[in-house]
């Protein structure tokens, strides 16, 4: 890796660097002349920290690896149960978009009990996996009590047909 030498060229060069400012601070402001040993120090030093940040950079490749492996064979064992439970909920989605869309499109009030429905699938939907969806769908109560003409109705038909014309 070039971030090896980079890292370790850089920890090197702060180490001069305030090693040369304590010992001026030490000698008063006195110009201190270098020390010749110091090089040497600073070489083994420089040294441990490159082969260190090579033995941790490998150590994440092989925990990145092994992290990964897990995470495949999670998906495989669990891939049919995923996607038979997409399949539903899409099914059922659907089912809904048939009665809604129509009503949207038609500028029709939209039945409070198909709004719940599809509310209630979303949240089944993301209950399954929490922690895996970043943004929710689930539509909050205020959104979902908003009748025609109030001032969140506008938001509500958007956020279903949003909804309703996934595919």
């Amino acid at each position: 890796h070039a971030l090896v030498p980079a890292m370790a060229a850089m920890a090197d060069d702060f180490l001069q660097t305030s090693v040369g400012y304590y010992i001026r601070s030490a000698a008063g402001g006195v110009p201190v002349a270098p020390d010749a040993s110091l090089g040497g120090a600073f070489d083994d030093t420089r040294k441990g920290v490159a082969d260190f940040l090579e033995k941790a950079l490998a150590i994440e490749a092989e925990l990145r690896s092994a992290s990964d492996a897990a995470l495949d064979a999670a998906f495989a064992e669990h891939a049919a149960d995923v996607q038979c439970r997409a399949e539903g909920t899409f099914a059922s989605i659907a089912k809904l978009a048939e009665e809604l869309l129509p009503k949207i499109k038609s500028q029709e009030p939209l039945p409070t009990v198909a709004v719940q429905a599809l509310n209630s699938i979303i949240t089944e939907s993301e209950a399954r996996y929490p922690g895996a969806v970043a943004k929710t769908d689930v539509m909050p109560e205020q959104l979902l009590a908003a009748q025609p003409g109030a001032k969140m109705y506008p938001g509500l038909v958007k956020k279903v047909e949003a909804l309703c014309s996934r595919s």
